[in-house]
């Protein structure tokens, strides 16, 4: 329900400002997003005891050089008491964003650390497939293999050496 709530709003904003204006905007709104992960600051601004005016006013004390737009953006979030939507808002303005510029970013997740070389060629691969550009950065973990992710494109790509020796087993089984 969030995510719909989300959409319209960045719909309105999308009507009226530049791809500049929605750039600043989503940096802005990410630090607030950001900050509403910090249980403090999400106390005060969840909490049914603290007015509607009282919360606005600490999110924009907190902002230097807030565009008029935004600020009010923010005064009819709170107007409507949705700051818990605001994580969705942003996440929603990253991908219009994204779409706008046709610029997705995605992640390489593997167990030991690729060169640059290596990951240029997996941009470029996908670059060429998918027909956008994609920036994709490496995340080292237990991951036995190699698995790309580009969530707003909905791309999830991998393979698994545990699950290749497990298809190899079956297939020795069947055999046998």
């Amino acid at each position: 329900m969030k995510e719909v709530i989300a959409k319209r709003y960045i719909k309105a904003l999308k009507l009226s400002s530049s791809i500049e204006e929605l750039e600043n905007f989503y940096k802005i709104l990410d630090s607030i997003s950001i900050a509403l992960l910090e249980p403090k600051f999400a106390d005060i601004i969840y909490s049914p005891e603290v007015s509607k005016e009282v919360k606005v006013n600490l999110i924009l004390d907190s902002i230097s050089n807030i565009d008029e737009k935004l600020k009010n953006f923010i005064k009819i979030i709170g107007e409507y008491k949705r700051f818990d939507i605001l994580p969705e808002v942003t996440k929603e303005l990253r991908y219009q964003l994204a779409l706008t510029k046709n610029k997705f970013e995605g992640k390489v997740f593997t167990s030991k650390k690729l060169t640059n070389v290596q990951i240029k060629e997996l941009t470029n691969s996908f670059n060429q497939k998918l027909n956008t550009e994609i920036i994709l950065t490496q995340e080292i973990g237990d991951f036995n293999g190699v698995k790309v992710e580009i969530n707003d494109l909905g791309v999830e790509i991998g393979f698994s050496k545990d699950r290749l020796e497990n298809q190899i087993i079956e297939h020795i089984l069947k055999a046998i």
